[in-house]
Parts: C-alpha cells; sequence; structure tokens
C-alpha cells in the first residue's frame, strides 16, 4: 500500500531532519544541565548579596534606635525634667518671696536684710529644692556627655556644672552662718541661660527621630 509506505518512509527520516536543523535530544542535555545551574548560581549570588545588605540595614537600623533610646532616657530626658522642674520651682519661689515675681528684687530684698524672713526662706528653697535639681542635671552631665551629638552644646554643659559645683561652696558658707555669701546670691562662674533651651531642643529633636525610626505616627513639636 502506497500510503503506509509514505508513512514509514517519513517516520525514518525524522531523526536525520532533526539533527540537520538543530542538535539532537541527546546532544542537549548537557548544554541545558550547565545553563540551569549557572541560572542557578547567578540567582543564588544575587539572593545573598540581597540578604546581606537586607542585614546591614537592618543592623545599622537597631544601632541607631539604640543610640537614640540612650541619649533620650540617659542624658537629655533626665535634663529636661530638672531644668522644667528647676524653672517651676524657681518661678514659685519668686512668686512666693517677692510680690512681682522678679529676681532682680529677690536680690534686692537678700541684699537689704540677710538675717530676714525672705533671706531665710530663700536659702531653703536653694539648700533643699533647687540645689538639688542642679546637681542631678550636673551629674548626668559629668556621666553621660559623649551622648550629646553636638561638640558645640559641651562648653555650655561644662559652665553649668562648673557653676552648680561652684554654689556648693556658697551653701557651706551658709551652713557655717557666713551670710556675707549673699552678697550677690551668685557663685562667680555665670549659670548658662541658654542650657535649659538647648536641652528642650534636642530632646524634642531626638524624639521626633526616635519615633521616625520605630516607624511610629507621631505629631512633630516644636516646644515642650
Amino acid at each position: 500500500d502506497f500510503s503506509l509506505r509514505r508513512r514509514a518512509q517519513r517516520a525514518h527520516s525524522l531523526p536525520e531532519v532533526a539533527s540537520v536543523n538543530g542538535m539532537s535530544s541527546r546532544s542537549a542535555g548537557p548544554w541545558v544541565y550547565i545553563f540551569i545551574t549557572g541560572a542557578g548560581f547567578v540567582y543564588n549570588s544575587w539572593a545573598d548579596r540581597r540578604r546581606e545588605r537586607f542585614n546591614r540595614q537592618q543592623e545599622q537600623l537597631k544601632n541607631q534606635i539604640e543610640w537614640v533610646n540612650r541619649q533620650v532616657a540617659d542624658l537629655y530626658g533626665v535634663l529636661v525634667t530638672s531644668f522644667h522642674s528647676t524653672r517651676r520651682a524657681y518661678q514659685h519661689m519668686l512668686n512666693t518671696l517677692t510680690g512681682d515675681g522678679s529676681p532682680d528684687t529677690l536680690r534686692s530684698l537678700v541684699q537689704n536684710d540677710p538675717t530676714g524672713e525672705t533671706a531665710e526662706e530663700f536659702r531653703r528653697w536653694q539648700t533643699a529644692v533647687l540645689q538639688p535639681l542642679n546637681r542631678r542635671a550636673a551629674e548626668t552631665i559629668m556621666e553621660h556627655a559623649d551622648l550629646t551629638d553636638s561638640l558645640a552644646h559641651v562648653p555650655v554643659m561644662l559652665q553649668f556644672v562648673a557653676h552648680v559645683n561652684a554654689y556648693n561652696i556658697v551653701l557651706q558658707r551658709w551652713a557655717t552662718g557666713s551670710l556675707d555669701a549673699l552678697a550677690t546670691t551668685r557663685p562667680g562662674i555665670h549659670y548658662p541661660d541658654e542650657l535649659p533651651d538647648i536641652v528642650e531642643g534636642e530632646y524634642i529633636r531626638l524624639k521626633n527621630r526616635q519615633a521616625t525610626l520605630l516607624g511610629l505616627q507621631q505629631q512633630t513639636v516644636s516646644r515642650l
């Protein structure tokens, strides 16, 4: 039968056509294996580099969060609490001891009558309330000054520490009955008036930074 012979000839010629037009299925096997192996190697290398980059980013983020947490908890959180408490206590003292809440009025009253009731009350406030708060702030600065980001703030902080230590001498004179220390009501080292505002600004900046690093939705504030 002609059709049967034709189909047999066609089937017999197929391998030859495949060999002519391209590589045979046997010869293609090793090349497919090499291609798959190479592609797998490239993908694994890319995935490893991506994983390493992600791990580095996570480690950096962790270090940044830990650093900001230390700044807030060990330095600026303590200082902002101390300075705010001192400000409120100082203003309350002024309002209590003077009629107008003015430090100049209080200074004049104490200088004019260093043994009077106003001077006695002033010394109580300084000894029992204000100086302990200042000592706590000074000790915090001495222990954790390395946590500040700005070297420009360090001299102001050190001036505050020197002021607090100098005031200890004034309190010792009061304790021994030497009231001539009230001639100026201040030690020889000037109190850095700008420090509380610097501390408040840094505290707010760090709290906002902390919220950003933690991915928290928090409204940015500029003042406490």
